[in-house]
Parts: C-alpha cells; sequence; structure tokens
C-alpha cells in the first residue's frame, strides 16, 4: 500500500473509532498555526517545527488541533443534549 493510500487508512480508523465527546478535548497551552490549510498529515510542534503524522497518537493531536481551531472561528461543537 502507498503511502497515500496508508495515510488516508489512518484518518478513517481514526474517524470511525467510536469516542465520547469528551475524549477530544485536549487542553492546549497555545495552539501552533498552520498557515498551509491543505496539509492536514503534518504536525507542528510548540517550536513550530513540521512532522509527518505518523501515528494514530500523531493523527490525534492533528486532530484536536484542527478541532480546536474550527472552534475558534465558528463557535463551540454542540454537545449531546440532543
Amino acid at each position: 500500500m502507498g503511502a497515500f493510500h496508508s495515510a488516508w487508512a489512518l484518518v478513517i480508523l481514526t474517524v470511525a473509532q467510536a469516542a465520547g465527546p469528551d475524549s477530544q478535548k485536549q487542553a492546549s497551552p497555545a495552539l501552533p498555526a498552520y498557515p498551509d490549510h491543505t496539509r492536514l498529515l503534518v504536525i507542528r510542534d510548540a517550536n513550530g517545527h513540521e512532522q509527518p503524522v505518523a501515528s494514530l497518537a500523531d493523527w490525534a493531536v492533528r486532530r484536536a488541533h484542527v478541532m480546536a481551531h474550527f472552534e475558534q472561528v465558528a463557535g463551540p461543537f454542540p454537545g449531546g443534549e440532543r
């Protein structure tokens, strides 16, 4: 399987995981900036150095960054009150 397919398999596996609503909320003192929003498979550390997403743990951190930035723009996601 190529790197592209492996990356998408990682994304699909992560999305398919059944997680509670509080499992995605991680306290982060400062979110790193991602100037190129099309590069979802890179993660930035506190110093701004980029690394490729290489594990489910990396993707969980990157996903938390994406969701936190989205909430800064659009407001909080709805809770489980439905």
